[in-house]
C-alpha cells in the first residue's frame, strides 16, 4: 500500500478513499502541542514531554474517540529512535541515515516512509509504504509526532539532509506485504 502526505503550510495532510486526516499545531503559553484530525474531528492530542538530566523525551497522545492515552519514548540520543506499546504490540520507529524512517511491530517491518529532501515554501512531501494491513490512524500519529516539526518561515526554500546516525540500518530489500 502506498500514501502520500503532504505539509503545506504547517499543516500535514493524508487522505485515502475513506478518511481525511490532519494535523495542525496549538500554542498554550510555552507549550505547543499538535492535533491530529479526522475527517474534521479532533482525534487526538499529542504533547511533548521532556526532561533534560538525563535528556528523555517522550510524547503523551490522547484519543479522543477511545479516552485511551498513548506514550511514544525517544532512546538513544546519538543514534535515535522510538519505542511503544499499543495493544499488547511492540512498535519500534528507527529514523536512517538521510530521509528514510522504518517502522516495526513486533520487530517485523510493517512500513518505511521517506519525506523530501527539498522543501519549497514551506510545502513537503512523505511517501509511505506500508503492509496492507496497518493501522492508518496509529502511522499518522507516528509521522505527525516524529517527522512534523513546527516552523512558522514559509517562505523560504530548505534542504533536508536528513539523520547522519541511525540505530538501525535501513533495510533495500524490504516489500509492503
Amino acid at each position: 500500500m502506498q500514501y502520500i502526505c503532504e505539509i503545506i503550510d504547517n499543516i500535514l495532510y493524508l487522505e485515502n478513499e475513506h478518511v481525511k486526516y490532519k494535523c495542525v499545531f496549538l500554542r498554550a503559553g510555552f507549550k505547543m502541542k499538535k492535533q491530529i484530525l479526522k475527517n474534521d474531528n479532533i482525534s487526538a492530542t499529542i504533547n511533548l514531554n521532556i526532561n533534560f538530566l538525563p535528556f528523555k523525551a517522550s510524547y503523551g497522545i490522547n484519543y479522543t474517540d477511545s479516552n485511551s492515552t498513548l506514550t511514544i519514548e525517544y532512546k538513544g540520543l546519538f543514534k535515535p529512535y522510538y519505542k511503544f506499546v499499543h495493544d499488547n504490540n511492540l512498535y519500534e520507529i528507527y529514523p536512517h541515515r538521510g530521509t528514510k524512517t522504518s517502522i516495526f511491530k513486533n520487530n517485523k517491518q510493517i512500513a518505511f516512509y521517506e519525506h523530501t529532501f527539498l522543501n519549497r515554501f514551506n510545502k513537503s512531501l512523505i511517501k509511505i509504504n506500508c503492509d496492507s494491513d496497518i493501522n492508518i490512524d496509529i502511522l499518522f500519529t507516528l509521522i505527525s509526532v516524529i517527522d512534523f516539526d513546527f516552523d512558522e518561515d514559509s517562505q523560504t526554500v530548505t534542504i533536508d539532509f536528513g539523520n547522519i546516525f541511525q540505530a538501525r540500518k535501513f533495510d533495500e530489500n524490504w516489500s509492503p506485504t
